[in-house]
């Protein structure tokens, strides 16, 4: 019952195999990478800092570049197809990071379509839709963050009766077994909730020791922390108020301003915790 790979016309067999072949920036239909045309992967590596950007997509890779490059002195247009920035999140925190990047003098429009980019000489152009027809800005780079898709293109996974999710994802169970016996998938690539590195090392953990015999509980992706490193910071963890009262639960919500912290003062930082509860029957 042994399974195997061919790698270069070689074939390896191990008791084992593991499928951890993570995830790439997605682009929009239409769009390629240029000099001014970029997503987070060519971000981390670009040779200087742009004079302007705008960012495409205010989920967590794009309020951190938009962040980033504000901080630096650009000047900076965050759009986001939803309707909301940080659409993952608490309505809340949306509403105060809107607010918090306006004070950064950074622009941002929720709702936004966008209608093409493309690149002159001197600067690239994007057009979008905020609900008040189209408007057009040029920037020195456009920054593409709409979110990342799996890496499976030649695996040849299909072949192998492995099974995919219509989006691409490797579909696991709640150990991370696929439908193949002795196939597991981790990490960016596999269907299970969260894209985040700090959950694919759990997710190689549990699996590893489950290859090793140890019996390992599933992973509660609820209680897994999500941080997204902008400026102010966004963290939770759990439900957000409106997944809990989707859920049918009976809620009690309270927040703390820091404001009332006299630390917060003397740094001129604002900000809130939100704790949202279930009322204790």
């Amino acid at each position: 019952g042994a399974a195997a790979i061919d790698v270069d016309g070689t074939r390896i067999e191990a008791a084992e195999i593991v499928i951890a072949t993570g995830s790439a920036p997605k682009l929009l239909p239409g769009v390629s990478i240029s000099d001014r045309i970029i997503t987070s992967d060519q971000a981390l590596w670009f040779d200087r800092l742009p004079t302007s950007a705008v960012v495409i997509g205010a989920g967590a890779v794009g309020l951190e570049f938009a962040s980033f490059y504000r901080s630096f002195g650009a000047e900076v247009t965050l759009l986001e197809a939803l309707p909301r920035l940080a659409p993952l999140e608490d309505e809340q925190v949306s509403k105060e990071i809107a607010r918090a990047y306006r004070k950064r003098g950074i622009t941002t429009a929720a709702g936004a379509s966008v209608q093409g980019i493309e690149e002159t000489d001197e600067a690239v152009r994007v057009a979008y839709d905020a609900g008040k027809g189209t408007e057009s800005l040029e920037a020195d780079i456009c920054l593409v963050a709409t979110g990342r898709g799996p890496v499976t293109e030649g695996l040849d996974l299909a072949e192998a009766g492995v099974a995919i999710h219509d989006k691409g994802f490797v579909i696991v169970d709640g150990e991370l077994r696929t439908n193949v016996e002795h196939v597991w998938a981790i990490g960016d690539v596999a269907s299970t909730p969260l894209q985040l590195a700090h959950v694919a090392f759990t997710e190689g953990y549990a699996v590893a020791e489950r290859i090793a015999g140890l019996d390992v509980a599933e992973i509660d992706y609820l209680n897994i922390p999500k941080v997204t490193y902008c400026t102010p910071e966004i963290a939770s963890v759990g439900m957000t108020e409106e997944q809990a009262r989707q859920a049918g639960l009976d809620v009690v919500v309270d927040t703390v301003d820091f404001r009332g912290i006299g630390k917060a003062n003397m740094l001129r930082e604002g900000g809130f915790v939100k704790l949202v509860a279930e009322v204790d029957g």
